[in-house]
């Protein structure tokens, strides 16, 4: 397995998840007898203590067992907050970069997912809305009698034209920040594994009730938890968007293959001339195949590499 180039740590990074360089949820490797043995960091307990997740199995490593193990380099990373706003609002905030975005100077996160956002995508079936305001927005369709969708989670390539991106990240402060490593294989319910939600569901839980007085009853989409909140507005969609993945709803058979190659450009908006299919595999150098392929998670949660050759 060959080892992907480290990403460069922030020096100014203050999340409680950042400890002496290691950020939870990255992987780390080694072969023992030429058996691949693959580890997941949970928490540092103490200077000699190392909480990880060895194939599903939860256990604590000495400090030299674990430095044993090499780094497997993130393919992105999960940015956990509470926001301030103004009149004494909090909202959580879920932020996902790839790779690129996180070393880039200004790392701007490639999609977002807030509580406290109108649901863009839903908004424009209930009022012909200008304003990008939250209490605008509920004044004017409580005025129509009609419903309001709050909740969104969104992206660089999602983001209507007429939103600019930056501003859906717009606060007065943020705190109880917890990054996490995040790979391409990761389900949500791996991604929900590295975070204790107990105070994000807190804050959710107030925001909820805040909505529900303030709204009448008119307003729809808040949330109690945070898997409630990235499950309901398909957060992990975007984070499949950013890795070039595609979710599909059926397992790959190659006696299929017209029929899935079909579908992959149905889904993929752009023709599959020459398909094959690969099993997705660390060993293989994404960068090599330049942008001709997709990532394709099938209904087990298996990926595969689908070559885009153009004739």
């Amino acid at each position: 397995m060959k080892l992907q180039e480290k990403v460069p740590r922030d020096n100014k990074d203050t999340d409680k998840s950042v400890i002496k360089n290691y950020i939870i949820g990255t992987k780390y490797y080694k072969f023992i007898e030429e058996e691949l043995s693959m580890i997941r960091l949970l928490g540092i307990k103490d200077a000699d203590a190392y909480a990880v997740d060895a194939n599903g199995t939860k256990c604590i490593m000495s400090k030299a067992e674990f430095d044993s193990y090499r780094e497997l380099s993130p393919d992105g990373y999960i940015r956990y907050c509470i926001v301030d706003q103004e009149e004494n609002v909090q909202d959580v905030e879920v932020l996902f970069y790839r790779r690129k975005d996180f070393t880039a100077e200004k790392k701007l996160p490639f999609a977002v997912c807030r509580q406290n956002l109108p649901d863009f995508f839903k908004r424009y079936e209930i009022v012909d809305l200008v304003s990008g305001d939250i209490d605008d927005y509920i004044k004017e369709v409580k005025n129509d009698k009609g419903v309001a969708f709050v909740g969104c989670s969104i992206s660089q390539e999602s983001c209507p034209s007429d939103i600019e991106f930056p501003m859906l990240f717009e606060n007065t402060g943020r705190h109880q920040m917890i990054l996490t490593a995040c790979y391409l294989e990761d389900t949500l319910d791996d991604l929900l594994k590295l975070v204790s939600s107990v105070p994000y569901d807190d804050v959710l839980r107030t925001l909820q009730e805040q909505y529900e007085r303030y709204s009448e009853g008119r307003c729809k989409g808040t949330c109690s938890t945070l898997k409630e909140l990235l499950e309901s507005k398909r957060f992990i969609n975007d984070v499949y968007r950013g890795f070039r993945e595609v979710k599909v709803d059926f397992d790959y058979e190659p006696e299929l293959m017209a029929k899935l190659t079909q579908e992959i450009e149905d889904i993929g908006k752009s023709p599959i001339l020459d398909s094959v299919w690969i099993p997705f595999d660390r060993e293989v150098n994404l960068q090599d195949m330049k942008d001709e392929y997709l990532i394709v998670r099938d209904a087990s949660n298996k990926l595969w590499i689908v070559s885009d050759r153009k004739g």
